[in-house]
Parts: structure tokens; C-alpha cells; sequence
């Protein structure tokens, strides 16, 4: 175990040379306590479980939900697509994705992925390159009966394409039919 103050404001310690999760943190006596993650068999990033992708774990800020059964069913499979997404599931991902034309858009780095097949093969790309969650946590949400509104830093292993938009994002999230139609990450390219 690894104790980290609050006032670090950091999920997990660059230089012990130990992948950490937001998930494995629990609040003890005001410091922060981290257990390593478990490397999942496809990626090798690690796993989670139902419990750890819920959005109350993930935002620190505001949480807003619409009180509506709308909004409800959207927080519920936005989830579920973390779940399945976070653990490099590709057919549970994609079960969680409307089959209408799904997208997914970078428009800082020129992605503009459109069609059941082309998302399909954008989540296999983006699990064997940038696995699992690429935000330390969320800063705020907003959850409505159409969309899910996150904003957060992205904090991506260096190297990898989405390391250039380091810094505050939001993604929004689309969804028809209580399942996700679409992501778009609104970010700016990092300043090298």
C-alpha cells in the first residue's frame, strides 16, 4: 500500500514504477490509500468491476443528474460502456453502442470515426494503444436526457497518439435509445 496525502491532488505516484488506478483509492483519516490493479488478460492495462466505474466514484466536482428516467437510463449505460470499454471488451463495448451510426471524434486530432464497423475497429486500436481510462478522474458531470457532459484533464501514458491533447478536456457523450450513440472529446493539442 501506498499513502498519499490529499494535498498531492495526485491519483497515483509517477515515479514508483507501479500502475495505480482512481478505483483503487479509498479516503482514510484524510490521506489517500492506493492498491495496485490487476492486469486484465487482453491489454494487460487492468480490470474493473461494476462497482468501479460508477460515475459518484469518478467525479471529485459536481455531480449533476436530470431527475428524469432519461437521464437515469443514460448514466446506467454510459457505465456499463466503461465498463466494457475499461476492461478491453470490444463485443460488450459495442453492445453498449447504438447500432444507427455510432461515432467517435477527435476533432484536435483529426478523428472523425462514423459506422458500426469503423468504431469497432477504433476501440481495437484504442485498447492495444491507450487501454483503460485515460482521466485520473473526472472533474465534473452533467448528465441529461441526451447527453453526458465530462470534463477532466487527460492524463495519457506518454507516447501514445492522445498524449497530445494532455491537459482539460470535455467528452460528450450522445445517446438514442438508452444506448451511446456517440463520443466526442473536445480538447487542445499540448503545447510541446
Amino acid at each position: 500500500k501506498i499513502l498519499l496525502a490529499r494535498e498531492t491532488r495526485q491519483p497515483y505516484p509517477s515515479s514508483c514504477g507501479i500502475s495505480f488506478s482512481l478505483r483503487e483509492l479509498w479516503r482514510v483519516n484524510n490521506a489517500l490509500i492506493c492498491h495496485p490493479i490487476t492486469p486484465s488478460p487482453t491489454f494487460g492495462y487492468c480490470s474493473f468491476g461494476p462497482d468501479e466505474v460508477l460515475l459518484e466514484r469518478w467525479c471529485r466536482g459536481p455531480l449533476f443528474v436530470a431527475p428524469t428516467a432519461a437521464a437515469q437510463t443514460n448514466k446506467a449505460a454510459l457505465e456499463a460502456h466503461f465498463l466494457a470499454e475499461w476492461n478491453d471488451d470490444i463485443d460488450a463495448t459495442m453492445a453498449t453502442m447504438h447500432p444507427d451510426n455510432p461515432w467517435q471524434r477527435i476533432p484536435a486530432l483529426g478523428v472523425e470515426v462514423i459506422g458500426t464497423r469503423a468504431v469497432r475497429d477504433y476501440y481495437l486500436a484504442r485498447f492495444a494503444n491507450w487501454p483503460g481510462p485515460v482521466m485520473a478522474h473526472f472533474d465534473r458531470v452533467s448528465v441529461t436526457d441526451h447527453a453526458i457532459f465530462v470534463e477532466g484533464n487527460l492524463k495519457p501514458q506518454p507516447g501514445r497518439q492522445i498524449d497530445a491533447l494532455a491537459g482539460p478536456c470535455v467528452v460528450v457523450v450522445d445517446f438514442r435509445d438508452g444506448l451511446v450513440l456517440g463520443e466526442t472529446v473536445h480538447g487542445a493539442l499540448a503545447r510541446r
